[in-house]
């Protein structure tokens, strides 16, 4: 739900640079409170101990901001017919894969669009950030269970996908309304020849998170089951599983979070900012916006661990209260004296029993407002080589007021580490055409950009690689950071003589690493230079299985 307040702009009065071209921002800094660190939910079986199977257990936030755990759920159909293999072995860790929502754990302030998956029986939810495979088993991996980030022990112990007698092998599933991993018929090391284990961990948009095991035991290694908040989370002891319901106890602490829309916040247009955790229990919520930022402690008046992060001094602005996430819409009124200006702003919510006040407050968030709106790049469709004629896998429309003088696409510098190894494979033969045709006119190697667009937007051949298709030819783009195979490159580079305000710019170019949807491009770091000397960089984002989009 979005909130628009009538007749509210941020057309405030400043003196702003004129001439120079200035992006908006959101970034967030600080953080909210109740502060607190939630301990591990978990059981550790000793070897042939396991007394969860054929049953299943729901993990469901609670209003104290932690997880009530009940029996119940069902096993969500997989398979080889309908399911993406993870192409697990044994001792592996496969990822991202990326969820089609926004996934939100424990209290709120922790949140993801993409999981890795250990062979072991382990779900990450922080990608790129485990490289333990936690062998081999559950007690001996413990401390990491508590130390390292967050992560759902589905059968934690010694696993091998790739040597089971069934199908053996780990699945992944997505739709709208939740996100699944099977483990179909995997060994466990060392068990006796025949014994295989299927389990099941589905994941929900509400944050909640069912653990399913249809067949399942462990015959060899002790096993560890349960939920981490990880980062140092205390350990109060194991809990016997086997008697869920088990409610939430005690008050850990919950933390709202802000958040920004896609898009920039610029002059003339609306900017949205999220706040995700609000408790079940909330009343009240406001947005505090101000014109500086401060750091004020709110112990004194019963918000315990909460600090008073703006100004406020511009308006509270009331949000409604739809937990666990609302929003406020901003109207940035078309007014260049506005161009520059930093809005400091904070989320306050009212939840009795949290602190001693009831009061909660949420992370800060600077938005700056800038006079450019953002050109929009997306990698969108089901793969990213279909020779599609009607349009490109990749585009970059160009929204804002300049030209467009390059754009880089660059996989090393990417903050997902699994994705800094991805490759544009530049001679991907299941094409129409190959994308290192260029402007070739064999007809093997003709047709690589869409709808003329390379014309359209004064694609610089001159300034690109000669087309290894076709001698005569170049490419269009420059590549860099090749990889290990022949005419693979992790960055690519494009240069422009005439990318106007208004104009579209779209090509397939296949992928290798990381699957070939759009929602598989999330990480991909894009820079764009323009006319005035100016840049600015970013990362796709994942919005569906089959978009990721990066206003820029």
């Amino acid at each position: 739900m979005r909130h628009t307040l009538a007749g509210f702009s941020l057309a405030l009065t400043l003196t702003s640079a004129l001439g120079a071209q200035t992006f908006g921002s959101f970034v967030t800094s600080g953080t909210g409170c109740p502060a607190g660190t939630q301990p591990s939910i978990y059981e550790l079986f000793d070897q042939n101990t396991f007394d969860l199977n054929g049953s299943g257990l729901t993990f469901t936030p609670s209003a104290n901001g932690y997880y009530d755990v009940a029996p119940g759920g069902a096993p969500l159909p997989y398979g080889p017919t309908t399911s993406l293999p993870t192409f697990s072995g044994d001792d592996t860790i496969r990822g991202p894969l990326f969820l089609p929502f926004t996934f939100p754990f424990f209290d709120g302030s922790g949140q993801t669009i993409a999981v890795d998956v250990a062979s072991n029986g382990y779900v990450y939810l922080v990608p790129g950030e485990i490289l333990d495979t936690r062998c081999c088993d559950g007690e001996a991996n413990l401390e990491d269970f508590h130390e390292q980030a967050p992560s759902i022990a589905a059968l934690g112990t010694d696993l091998d996908a790739s040597a089971a007698t069934g199908t053996g092998d780990i699945w992944f599933d997505a739709d709208p309304t939740a996100a699944w991993i099977t483990w179909d018929q995997v060994e466990e090391d060392f068990a006796p020849s025949g014994v295989t284990n299927t389990f099941q961990v589905q994941l929900y948009p509400d944050g909640s998170f069912t653990i399913y095991w249809m067949d399942a035991g462990n015959v060899t290694d002790d096993a560890l089951v349960g939920f981490s908040p990880g980062d140092g989370a205390p350990d109060n002891g194991p809990v016997d599983l086997s008697s869920a319901p088990i409610p939430s106890t005690g008050i850990f602490g919950t933390e709202p979070v802000l958040r920004g829309d896609f898009g920039l916040p610029t002059i003339g247009q609306t900017y949205t900012v999220f706040l995700d955790g609000m408790p079940d229990n909330t009343s009240l919520a406001a947005m505090l916006l101000g014109a500086f930022q401060l750091n004020s402690p709110l112990d004194v008046i019963g918000a315990e661990t909460c600090s008073l992060l703006t100004a406020a001094d511009i308006l509270n602005a009331p949000m409604p209260v739809t937990p666990p996430t609302t929003s406020l819409a901003l109207p940035i009124a078309s007014d260049p004296s506005g161009v520059g200006l930093v809005i400091e702003m904070q989320a306050a919510i009212v939840a009795p029993g949290l602190t001693t006040l009831g009061l909660l407050t949420s992370n800060r968030g600077s938005l700056t407002i800038g006079d450019t709106p953002p050109i929009t790049v997306r990698a969108i469709g089901t793969n990213s080589f279909n020779g599609s004629t009607a349009s490109g896998f990749w585009n970059i429309e160009n929204t804002s007021t300049l030209d467009i003088v390059s754009i880089e696409f660059d996989w090393t510098t990417s903050s997902v580490p699994s994705q800094q190894n991805q490759t544009f494979d530049t001679d991907q033969s299941g094409m129409n055409d190959l994308f290192m045709g260029g402007n070739s006119l064999l007809a093997d190697c003709m047709g690589t950009y869409r709808n003329s667009s390379d014309v359209t937007v004064g694609l610089d051949y001159a300034a690109s690689m000669v087309s290894p298709c076709d001698a005569t030819a170049m490419t269009g783009w420059i590549g860099l950071n090749a990889s290990g195979g022949t005419n693979d490159y992790r960055t690519l580079l494009f240069t422009f003589t005439d990318f106007n305000p208004g104009e579209l710019f779209e090509f397939d170019a296949d992928t290798d690493g990381s699957g070939f949807d759009g929602g598989s491009m999330a990480g991909l770091v894009v820079t764009a230079s323009f006319s005035d000397g100016s840049a600015r960089s970013g990362e796709l984002q994942f919005v569906s299985n089959t978009e990721s989009r990066l206003d820029l």
